[in-house]
């Protein structure tokens, strides 16, 4: 029989996949934009778009008032890097009109250091779960390299510029000193990149925009040492947005550290730092138009090859062959038809030579999957390659 006669080559997951939340925004292949905070005629009409509205969340005062605060915002990639954009209406910007005041609970919060509050002023969060997985715990938070993180630009004060000048500052955990150094590092050598600037009231209202680009390598971990690239096709990130708004002291009267409003994307109130919680960035390679775009990524890399798994239809074991030609790390997951992650059935760092995985048709809980067609996907090297397999139950 089958199951005596193959030697089961697979790693049971143990990981649930982050962004639950019921949000979703999709990153297009679309034109490289000029990061200079000015958001010109067209430069994101290939974005993908984001809204602020009632569906947020929010830790302070709600926004009752569109004029008080609301948002546009858009994502995309060139190929190369990922881009958001956020044009804010904001009514008050701290520090620029109104002294600058410190919270009575930390009387450090502009101290560009582990002990003060990268947060603390207007601005905007962007926290991403590239990995799209949390391992066995509802309460598992950013870890604060390219698998999960959580970056700040702020209108007040950068770690290039100091306070006073906008830009980017390291996030959350800032007492990890694992992801402060992390963080610190992609700003001072330019995997992220940050143009914040308030606008001029006259002709464009009052408020600021930003525009954000991200580096896949170190940023974009979507596997143990593999980077995102558009020869994955969809890929799939966690994602959630913060919107901070500080106001005068008067203003947030009664809320955290006197933040007028604190509004969020995606999860529930109290939720917001959950990887569990977070929505969803797909990111396709496509334009928006539905234009494949080719290049030389999207060829088949021969360091590796994976094979079609026999027998095909299956139940209940299949058997995947791969071969490497050099020594890589490789994960080898299983994917239904809409994208969504079923199982990791290999996950280590693989020598060179013949294998072959194995899978059940049971999902990462070893609860019995539905028939139907499923993608297995091998990704070494950055590259990637995908076969397709029935389960018949």
């Amino acid at each position: 029989m089958l199951r005596t006669s193959i030697v089961v080559f697979f790693t049971l997951s143990l990981c649930l996949f982050a962004g639950e939340y019921p949000k979703s925004v999709t990153a297009y292949r679309g034109t490289k934009p000029m990061l200079d905070g000015f958001i010109s005629s067209g430069e994101w009409e290939d974005a993908g778009t984001l809204q602020h509205d009632d569906s947020w969340n929010c830790d302070a005062a709600k926004v009752t008032d569109p004029a008080d605060l609301s948002m546009q915002g858009w994502v995309k990639h060139d190929g190369d890097y990922i881009y958001f954009a956020f044009d804010v209406t904001d009514d008050v910007i701290y520090g620029t009109d109104t002294e600058p005041w410190l919270s009575d609970k930390n009387p450090q919060a502009h101290e560009l250091t582990q002990d003060g509050w990268p947060w603390f002023a207007d601005g905007i969060e962007i926290f991403l779960n590239p990995e799209n997985e949390w391992n066995n715990s509802t309460k598992e938070r950013t870890k604060g390299d390219g698998t999960s993180w959580k970056m700040v630009s702020s209108t007040y004060k950068s770690r290039l510029g100091g306070v006073g000048t906008p830009g980017l500052l390291e996030g959350e955990p800032r007492t990890s000193d694992y992801a402060w150094n992390n963080y610190q590092q992609w700003i001072v050598n330019g995997a992220q990149e940050s143009a914040v600037r308030i606008k001029d009231e006259d002709s464009e209202g009052h408020g600021y925009i930003i525009e954000w680009k991200i580096k896949p390598d170190p940023c974009l971990e979507v596997a143990s040492g593999t980077f995102w690239c558009p020869c994955m096709g969809k890929v799939t990130m966690g994602l959630n947005i913060e919107i901070q708004d500080l106001d005068t002291k008067a203003a947030g009267a009664g809320s955290f550290a006197n933040f007028h409003h604190i509004d969020y994307w995606a999860a529930e109130q109290g939720k917001k730092e959950l990887l569990a919680r977070w929505g969803k960035l797909v990111v396709v390679p496509e334009t928006k138009d539905g234009t494949l775009v080719s290049e030389k990524e999207n060829t088949i890399d021969k360091s590796f090859t994976l094979y079609q798994n026999f027998p095909n239809p299956f139940n209940p074991f299949t058997v995947i062959p791969f071969h490497l030609k050099q020594n890589s790390q490789v994960k080898i997951a299983v994917y239904n038809s809409t994208g969504r992650f079923v199982k990791t059935l290999w996950d280590q760092s693989t020598c060179a030579g013949a294998y072959h995985a194995t899978w059940d048709g049971t999902d990462y809980m070893g609860n019995h999957c539905a028939s139907g067609l499923y993608v297995v996907k091998m990704v070494s090297r950055n590259k990637v390659q995908n076969i397709r397999t029935v389960l018949k139950q």
